[in-house]
């Protein structure tokens, strides 16, 4: 079974997919930092396939594919992170999605900091 993709929008919290109407236009944030967790069902393939299945079916429309692999989720420093940010500001997305709360960050405290940044825009 897959796991529900989580959701950072505009506002400072994360939202619920059921929440944005068909036509939103979305962002797609992969992220793997290891080889081991491309092995086991967390790899780049997996996650776009999975997202863009989910994408469809709500009727988004998927803006950008962004990727972080090899990228650590204890790091601020990413370059995907950086490229949702720029979307955010100039508008040209609405949302971005990820498959799990953990693709963003593995600390709460980074991913509060990351809500405040985008309530921000």
């Amino acid at each position: 079974m897959s796991p529900v993709p989580c959701t950072y929008g505009r506002s400072p919290q994360v939202t619920t997919i059921n929440s944005r109407p068909a036509g939103t236009r979305v962002a797609i944030y992969c992220r793997v930092s290891t080889d081991e967790q491309a092995k086991s069902g967390y790899s780049i393939a997996d996650q776009k396939r999975e997202l863009l299945q989910h994408a469809e079916r709500e009727g988004y429309e998927v803006v950008e594919t962004i990727v972080d692999d090899g990228y650590s989720g204890a790091s601020r420093e990413r370059p995907g992170l950086d490229r949702i940010l720029e979307l955010a500001e100039t508008g040209e997305m609405e949302l971005a999605i990820a498959t799990k709360r953990d693709r963003w960050f593995r600390s709460r405290l980074y991913r509060l900091m990351l809500d405040e940044d985008l309530a921000e825009l």
